[in-house]
């Protein structure tokens, strides 16, 4: 008997942890996604540029012109990822009915303050939602003399 004692607990370790990676995983992988496109295009735009100038050999003008490039690229991926939102959205408050429909009654309430702190950060754009914006383009060390 102690034997499926011991199995039952490993299976509801085992089930409790695949219900707190389903809730949790898409909030990291969104949050990172999000995080990404509010930089801008500086961080990765300066890691393009550098890699493209030193693998390529770019003079100066062409790193000044990959940059604007780099730049109207991020722009055009904002505005796709701003009409995507909402469908995004759809997706996930999909998903979170599926979570309330697996969870037993006292881990609904916990759920939905969750999902209420993940609406509020949406609210204010602190995830990418609709009130996001990226930051301007800024020098980076392939602008300083002599590069």
């Amino acid at each position: 008997m102690s034997n499926w004692k011991g199995i039952a607990g490993v299976m509801l370790v085992f089930i409790l942890g695949v219900i707190t990676g389903s809730i949790i995983s898409p909030m990291i992988w969104r949050s990172q996604i999000e995080r990404i496109m509010r930089a801008g295009p500086g961080p990765m735009g300066h890691m393009i540029v550098d890699r493209m100038s030193e693998d390529l050999k770019l003079d100066k003008g062409q790193r000044e012109q990959l940059r604007s490039i780099i730049q109207e690229m991020h722009g055009e991926m904002e505005k796709v990822h701003r009409q995507s939102f909402p469908l995004i959205k759809d997706v996930f408050d999909k998903t979170d009915i599926k979570i309330i429909a697996i969870l037993h009654p006292e881990q609904i309430g916990k759920f939905k303050e969750l999902i209420a702190e993940r609406k509020e950060h949406e609210k204010h754009g602190e995830h990418g939602g609709p009130a996001g914006h990226g930051e301007p383009w800024r020098p980076g060390p392939e602008d300083m003399p002599g590069r």
